[in-house]
């Protein structure tokens, strides 16, 4: 989403995180879940699991991070931008003095907002 504009950072990106990737799982499987300790990996399944909440929490904080960042406004184009303008033109509709009545498929309900 942050990178949706540009084509080249967003194949970098792609590009480093394969990279990072294959090199991670190129040693990971050899060294967290040997043959010899079959069929119980009790290192492997520790270490499995510190990494799942590991990644989690990373995960959960970029999140946080970016709904923190569309809410202050930093972004200036794109969809973002967008609603933040809608949602500015009907705060000054407001102080205009109209009203802004939306229909439903029901002709018995009305929405003002």
């Amino acid at each position: 989403m942050v990178m949706k504009d540009d084509s080249e950072a967003r194949a970098f990106t792609s590009g480093a995180m394969m990279t990072f990737g294959w090199v991670f799982f190129s040693f990971y499987p050899i060294t967290v879940f040997p043959v010899v300790e079959a069929p119980k990996w009790r290192k492997g399944y520790t270490v499995n699991t510190v990494f799942v909440i590991c990644w989690w929490t990373i995960f959960m904080t970029g999140q946080y991070l970016w709904r923190r960042d569309v809410k202050a406004g930093k972004y200036s184009s794109g969809e973002y931008a967008v609603k933040n303008e809608e949602e500015s033109n009907i705060k000054d509709e407001k102080v205009d003095g109209s009203e802004h009545v939306e229909f439903s498929a029901d002709k018995d309900k009305e929405t003002k907002i």
